[in-house]
């Protein structure tokens, strides 16, 4: 019988033949997984930032459906001697755009005591327009409420999720009602392009009353209007519960509109509404981004379109406009 090859006594040339051949094909291999696979690519994408704000949210594995906030990234990590993690805990509602499935998900974080935040992934902003942003004296920032936004890297469970444009909407205010906590002041968001019309509450949940409240008895908030040429004219109202109070006019750098249909679908009513005349009200007086901002989001895109987020059509969609804005 013939010896087997596992039975022959290789010679010194065949081994380190063997090892080299191993070693380059190992090399290959752990080279092409790299290439294949973005996890490695995204585990190192946060040493490269800080120049924008870092958000981290944390599943909680108790309840899947919410997560824990934090925007230091020590809070979100486990530690031996502490079985807990830091953060406000936030409900969590995810939802994709039919239309662009490629895209990763937006985030909608509500907590009754903290208020609402929404989260859309750079490849759905129309950049130009998204950053944007209202000159000072015309959205009086230090007198009223407004929605705070900035460009932020996400991370989920401590992995790198893609840069997002974060909306922070209004919290209530708390109103002396004798006790010593006080009494949280509740409001509905009135959303209103031409005609049509959509109400929710202040976690941006389609179960507003207190437009409708107003509409049943032919009342119409007072208050000053005023729309957003870049997002159809639409117009965002804050409205509180009391009868006397005046709306604030709130601006989106996107439409909230669009945003909300996505999210909600046939749970979110339109109402049809000739009476609010939107083409009267004055519009928002918009400064363009500026150069400073057009290189961060430059380089932070760069960051983004590495992790390999979106699909391949997506990436190379995102990676011109991630030009033309930069260019312009």
């Amino acid at each position: 019988m013939a010896p087997s090859f596992w039975s022959l006594r290789p010679s010194s040339r065949r081994a380190l033949a063997t090892t080299a051949w191993v070693t380059v094909a190992g090399t290959a291999l752990a080279w092409s997984a790299t290439q294949l696979s973005p996890f490695s690519t995204r585990s190192s994408l946060a040493l490269a930032s800080g120049e924008i704000e870092g958000l981290y949210l944390t599943q909680l594995a108790e309840d899947p459906a919410r997560a824990l906030f934090t925007t230091r990234r020590e809070n979100s990590t486990w530690t031996r001697d502490q079985a807990a993690q830091a953060g406000d805990p936030y409900w969590v509602r995810r939802y994709g755009d039919p239309a662009r499935p490629g895209l990763p998900e937006r985030i909608l974080l509500t907590s009754r005591s903290r208020g609402a935040h929404l989260l859309v992934p750079l490849g759905a902003l129309e950049l130009e327009r998204a950053l944007s942003e209202p000159r000072e004296e015309d959205e009086a920032l230090a007198d009223r409420p407004r929605v705070r936004c900035s460009l932020t890297q996400l991370f989920w469970n401590r992995s790198f999720a893609g840069v997002f444009l974060h909306l922070r909407f209004p919290e209530r205010e708390v109103v002396a009602d004798g006790s010593a906590t006080g009494e949280p002041r509740d409001f509905d968001l009135v959303i209103v392009r031409e005609n049509e019309l959509v109400t929710t509450d202040f976690l941006l949940q389609p179960n507003g009353e207190i437009y409708r409240a107003a509409l049943a008895d032919g009342r119409v908030p007072a208050g000053e209007l005023r729309r957003n040429p870049l997002t159809g004219d639409e117009l965002v109202l804050l409205v509180y519960q009391e009868p006397d109070a005046e709306g604030v006019p709130l601006f989106s750098p996107v439409s909230l509109l669009d945003e909300l249909r996505l999210c909600w679908g046939a749970q979110l009513g339109t109402v049809l509404d000739d009476r609010w005349r939107i083409d009267r009200a004055p519009a928002y007086t918009l400064e363009p981004p500026s150069g400073e901002l057009r290189a961060r989001v430059r380089r932070n895109g760069a960051l983004h379109l590495a992790a390999r987020l979106e699909g391949r059509d997506e990436r190379r969609a995102l990676e011109l406009a991630l030009a033309r804005f930069a260019n312009s």
